[in-house]
């Protein structure tokens, strides 16, 4: 399902938004949708690493969170140089629930 929106956009903004536009040779409505969706996923990954930094939620809701799964959100951690705070119990139960087994 898709809902028309409308919204006001400074002439820096639509400038950009039609460079990027023709340099994809696609529309702006699509070009729109992307750019969109690639902040909302920025936006979460965001919240989710400042509340696993802050230890207010767990690794796994901290995946769950940005919508990735968990060994991605592992990777963006070591890339951030964010510390890890989980320990071998958590992560155990966490692969069981979700897979069955420990791998």
């Amino acid at each position: 399902m898709t809902e028309t929106v409308g919204v006001r956009l400074h002439s820096d903004l639509i400038r950009a938004i039609n460079e990027i536009s023709n340099e994809e040779k696609a529309e702006r409505s699509v070009i729109l949708r992307k750019l969109l969706e690639k902040g909302i996923n920025h936006w979460k990954l965001e919240k989710a690493l400042t509340a696993y930094s802050k230890k207010t939620v767990t690794l796994w809701k901290a995946a769950e969170i940005a919508g990735v799964p968990i060994w991605e959100m592992l990777d963006i951690l070591e890339m951030k140089m964010i510390p890890f705070n989980y320990d071998v119990d958590e992560l155990t139960r966490y692969v069981r629930e979700k897979y069955g087994k420990v791998i």
